[in-house]
């Protein structure tokens, strides 16, 4: 059975009014958290039968529309398509949007014949375009959203596509940020990866001998990006590793730019972006026939959102019910 590991980002949404008003549902700072218009409109989606419903124009080119859609209580359990969502519970959304671009045709290539004819072109008409399938978990209690990076429908586009649908002018994105730090590594049960990028190391003192880095200056470059990852990797030994470095950019001897570091603790698995402290989750998918099929994108893509929801919830009610 194969399987590939997919990797994923967390965004909070809300509404903001470049005028600070504290009248209506803003708040001093001009924010609002009440996302329940988006809500309905996707219980609307929900109920509404795919095959009548036309893509949104998201700008001169470019289409979009939820082609699947589920609904979830907070457990994780789904409901079926049969009975109505209950609004008034708490729930997420997790949907696939489809965005079509009229300026680029859709190219397949059958890799085991030749380059010409193995190519085939699709989408000649100006109504035409390739198009690509974004999964998207959404919960509008919270205003979390959970998507995989680099992906067609990314979170501005679908801050795009809510406005459009809901007239709801002003939604801006933070990145959730994740309190994990390198202490916190130290009760981590394994480590597959660490890949960190340096940049600027200024001295060639002991620690930067013993952080491995003396090559660095030697060559005289001005990047350096590194991939540990196979065999057993020893946890303590990498934590040591991570810790010098952090240590080093704290005393401006070098600059990280990229410090993640990918493991397990206990059963769960672990992406923890260092620097910049977003949350992001990973989880492996099956593949069937050498494609991802859209459920398993699906699942994985809830699961992501369930194996980090207490520390999402925590935070929830940390902000007094302003986003995480």
């Amino acid at each position: 059975m194969t399987e590939i590991l997919k990797k994923y980002d967390f965004f909070h949404i809300y509404k903001h009014s470049k005028t600070k008003k504290s009248e209506g549902r803003f708040d001093k700072a001009g924010n609002d958290y009440d996302l329940s218009v988006l809500d309905e409109l996707l219980k609307k989606r929900f109920l509404a039968n795919p095959m009548t419903l036309n893509p949104v124009k998201l700008d001169q080119h470019s289409y979009a529309g939820i082609t699947n859609i589920r609904f979830y209580d907070a457990e994780g359990h789904v409901l079926s398509r049969k009975d109505e969502p209950d609004l008034g519970i708490s729930h997420f959304w997790v949907f696939n949007i489809e965005r079509a671009d009229t300026l680029k045709k859709a190219v397949v290539v059958q890799v085991e014949r030749d380059i010409q004819s193995g190519r085939r072109e699709y989408g000649d008409s100006a109504e035409e375009g390739a198009a690509s399938d974004t999964v998207v978990c959404f919960n509008p209690a919270n205003g979390v959203v959970v998507l995989p990076p680099r992906s067609g429908m990314g979170i501005s586009k679908l801050e795009q596509y809510f406005y459009k649908i809901s007239r709801q002018q002003g939604l801006v994105d933070d990145v959730v940020v994740d309190k994990t730090s390198a202490e916190n590594l130290e009760h981590i049960s394994e480590i597959s990866e660490i890949n960190f990028r340096v940049t600027n190391v200024v001295t060639d003192d002991r620690s930067i001998k013993n952080a491995g880095l003396a090559k660095y200056n030697e060559i005289n470059n001005k990047k350096m990006t590194m991939r540990l990852y196979g065999g057993n990797i020893k946890v303590h030994e990498a934590v040591a590793l991570i810790k010098s470095l952090l240590k080093m950019n704290n005393e401006k001897k070098l600059s990280l730019e990229k410090m993640l570091v990918d493991g397990r603790e206990n059963e769960d698995a672990q992406l923890i972006d260092l620097i910049n402290q977003r949350m992001i989750a990973s989880n492996n998918v099956q593949v069937v026939n050498g494609k991802i099929p859209m459920d398993a994108m699906m699942d994985s893509v809830k699961d992501a959102y369930l194996s980090n929801k207490i520390k999402l919830d925590n935070s929830h009610r940390a902000k007094g019910g302003k986003g995480v």
